[in-house]
């Protein structure tokens, strides 16, 4: 078994992706409609470098993600059933919904089409 394949086998949570906002040019974000991801979710508080954007930040979690997602996308660890009415819509009326600040997409040593996918996040937008 590749490490890829063990750590798919232990995403075991769910989380709620909204992908990357959109603006609506009227000086707001829009964001999709929210889906479900197969996860496994790491709160950890930790002061990270981001190298592209020459920047530092305090993260609040790191995410395992069966999928790819998006730069500037909220996660929100619980299920779509779980969501505040308000926040279907608007992700930050969430409590517990993070932006997504940092997505690395690491392939697998023996199998370059197997990807180990993080997600670093951060609750502030900067």
């Amino acid at each position: 078994m590749s490490i890829a394949d063990f750590i798919s086998s232990k995403l075991n949570q769910t989380c709620v992706y909204w992908g990357t906002p959109q603006e609506d040019g009227y000086g707001t974000k829009t964001y999709g409609e929210p889906v479900e991801l197969a996860c496994r979710w790491e709160d950890r508080v930790q002061l990270v470098k981001n190298e592209i954007a020459n920047t530092e930040f305090l993260s609040r979690a790191v995410v395992y993600l069966s999928q790819d997602v998006e730069i500037d996308g909220v996660l929100y660890l619980g299920v779509l059933d779980d969501l505040d009415s308000d926040a279907i819509d608007d992700p930050f009326k969430q409590d517990g919904a993070y932006i997504i600040k940092i997505f690395d997409k690491i392939p697998s040593l023996n199998t370059p089409t197997v990807f180990i996918r993080t997600a670093t996040l951060s609750e502030y937008l900067f």
